[in-house]
């Protein structure tokens, strides 16, 4: 792996992120996992402060350890390790950056089990709720001193060998014109062949080493379409939106729907579609910054800070006819205050 300074790993956040506003600012610095670490201590490694709140940062391929007496350079694995369990606001010190010598050199990996480069990993609230098992739900939480994982679209670089395997994983993408959805292909099944992409939920790292299911999905890039939109609109935030909006609210021309969290990844999305069919569409954000997107860029017919409006009356003035969809992504004291204005 050559040290290129203009090759990044992308990593996008996807999450609205209203619902992680704690303001609880606990300056104590005691490390859950066994170490004292500054808030710092990964900023020269790529992970910023700023970085995660912005929904953005950017990771640089891990550079090859130096070689000795001719042998080729050993590349180095850069991983985000889930570090300490937040206290309020997520900081840079409750992960960590290690550059580590990779586990399993690209060569033949074991039975059922491929070689992935990551390419953009996507951040997205679950994260969050993922590092304290009293809100991890569903979801298993995060192990301290492990990597964090999410969906990733990563790079296919070695393979074992399938068996069972073998044409197991769906596909998404390629719909142009071939009658087939990119958000992806009921029983249609693949062949994975080295130098394919694939999307999962994979560790942050530069390597992995996975065990290939039947819930990797191959991509198809046919269409020369950015990889990064296989994490978004055509991933979990594109199907949410597309299956909640249209399978679920069954939207009519004319009919006002509301979205919460509307400039979130799935709420702008659900937004756009709406306005594509004719519909009138009202968005709640938690901040002002968010209510101007939606005005100003997604050219919603209305939009409102729900912290700072009395929702009643903003909703009587935005939606006088009444809501006839309300796609919910925030749930608590708005959604009680949506449903009397619910035709």
């Amino acid at each position: 792996m050559a040290d290129d300074s203009s090759d990044y790993m992308g990593v996008y956040g996807d999450g609205d992120g209203d619902d992680y506003d704690d303001d609880d600012d606990d300056d104590d610095d005691d490390d859950d996992n066994g170490s004292n670490s500054d808030d710092d201590d990964t900023a020269g490694a790529g992970l910023t402060p700023g970085s995660l709140a912005a929904g953005f940062m950017a990771i640089p391929s891990s550079p090859s350890a130096s070689s000795t007496l001719g042998a080729p350079p050993q590349p180095l694995n850069t991983r985000v390790l889930f570090w300490r369990v937040p206290r309020g606001r997520l900081r840079t010190s409750d992960m960590r950056v290690v550059r580590e010598p990779v586990a399993v050199p690209p060569s033949r990996p074991p039975a059922n089990h491929m070689i992935l480069r990551n390419k953009y990993v996507s951040i997205d609230p679950h994260i969050r709720t993922r590092m304290q098992k009293s809100m991890a739900g569903y979801l298993e939480p995060f192990d301290l001193g492990q990597p964090l994982y999410s969906e990733c679209v990563a790079e296919v670089v070695a393979l074992g060998d399938l068996g069972d395997m073998h044409r197991s994983v769906s596909v998404i993408g390629g719909g142009g014109g071939r009658g087939s959805s990119r958000l992806g292909r009921p029983g249609e099944f693949a062949e994975l062949a080295v130098g394919d992409f694939v999307v999962g939920s994979f560790p942050w790292e530069d390597w992995s080493l996975v065990e290939v299911t039947k819930d990797i999905r191959k991509v198809d890039i046919s269409d020369n379409l950015p990889l990064s939109l296989y994490l978004s609109v055509f991933g979990w935030p594109g199907q949410t939106a597309y299956f909640g909006l249209f399978d679920i609210g069954q939207p009519k021309r004319h009919e006002t729907i509301l979205v919460s969290a509307g400039a979130g990844a799935v709420g702008q999305l659900v937004g756009q579609m709406a306005k594509i069919c004719g519909l009138q569409v009202v968005a709640s954000a938690g901040n002002d910054e968010k209510v101007n997107f939606m005005k100003e860029q997604l050219r919603y017919d209305g939009a409102f800070n729900y912290r700072t409006s009395d929702i009643d009356s903003t909703l009587a003035e935005l939606a006088p006819r009444g809501i006839d969809i309300y796609f919910e992504n925030v749930g608590g004291h708005l959604m009680e205050a949506v449903l009397p204005h619910m035709n």
